[in-house]
């Protein structure tokens, strides 16, 4: 059984073209759907923050599963998105469930990730620990129209990203929150150990970790807030994992330390050979987030640019 919670809001998303509509508005593929509970958001075309939410599969519709502080807000967006598509939308409906809710999720919509998920990676890792990303696709927003105008361009750079790498370990220490599965944790270790030792292969002597893994298709020696505030947390994660399985890791609680006395304190290690990336909000909001600033540096830090970034 779930519980309802009092500052949640579910709103509904009815009809055939319902996937399709929010296909084009969110920051996740919805596609996931179909594996369960999907984690997304709404940006506007700038990338600001205006609403983080779930999208749920329910018997009839997609429960949109929000904020009650932010529901209004999301209503309203969708019904201006679905009226400026409606020639290319003529299915969808929106609404709110009734006493702010909808029927109960279904206990086998809430995802468990499971160890059959993370066994694609595993079984994908290269032999450095790291993983292929792509870098550089890009689909073309006009922002006078809201809509999207280009055809996805793909610019085929093949990197080894710190950052994504760095995930697996908090997958996995997630999905021992959830499933509470020892024996799957171990049979992860190994790619959990392999992911963090290459990205922490990749950090400096000062502390900050580079982006990527140097190679042709990655030639700047850099390194993002963003990136390292991520993989902060990841390497949280990695050092639970290794308590759980009562495996000594200083190395990687050394690594930890120095990594964030970089982001705290070292800003000039950061954004060295591009353009800075503080114009973008997640600059703004990761160090805060990553648990690194203290309460009152926080409140500090997010209102000195809350006016920029947070749309009302």
């Amino acid at each position: 059984m779930v519980t309802p919670l009092n500052n949640r809001k579910v709103l509904g998303l009815k009809g055939s073209d319902c996937k399709k509509f929010l296909q084009n508005l969110i920051s996740n593929d919805i596609n996931l759907i179909e594996d369960g509970l999907v984690y997304s958001a709404l940006l506007t075309p700038q990338g600001k923050y205006i609403a983080d939410f779930f999208v749920v599969p329910l018997e009839d519709a997609l429960g949109i599963d929000v904020h009650a502080d932010l529901a209004q807000t999301l209503l309203e967006r969708f019904n201006i998105y679905k009226n400026r598509e409606k020639e290319l939308l003529k299915n969808v409906i929106v609404v709110i469930p009734a006493r702010g809710g909808s029927k109960r999720i279904p206990k086998k919509n809430i995802v468990k990730l499971g160890y059959s998920k993370l066994d694609y990676l595993k079984k994908n890792q290269l032999k450095d620990g790291s993983w292929y990303g792509q870098l550089g696709s890009t689909v073309e927003f006009d922002e006078d129209s809201g809509a999207f105008t280009g055809e996805e361009s793909d610019a085929g750079s093949f990197i080894r990203d710190t950052n994504f790498a760095a995930y697996i370990a908090t997958a996995s220490w997630h999905d021992y929150l959830v499933n509470k599965s020892k024996e799957d944790l171990i049979k992860l270790w190994p790619t959990i150990f392999n992911a963090i030792n290459f990205v922490i292969g990749n950090q400096s002597l000062e502390g900050e970790i580079r982006w990527a893994a140097k190679d042709e298709s990655a030639p700047n020696d850099d390194a993002l807030i963003t990136g390292c505030c991520s993989i902060y947390k990841s390497l949280i994660s990695a050092i639970k994992c290794a308590k759980i399985l009562d495996i000594n890791v200083d190395e990687w609680k050394q690594s930890l330390e120095k990594l964030g006395d970089a982001i705290k304190n070292k800003p000039e290690l950061f954004d060295r050979t591009w353009d800075s990336k503080q114009r973008f909000s997640m600059d703004w909001y990761y160090p805060v987030l990553c648990g690194l600033i203290s309460k009152q540096d926080a409140k500090e830090k997010l209102f000195s640019k809350w006016e920029t970034f947070v749309v009302d």
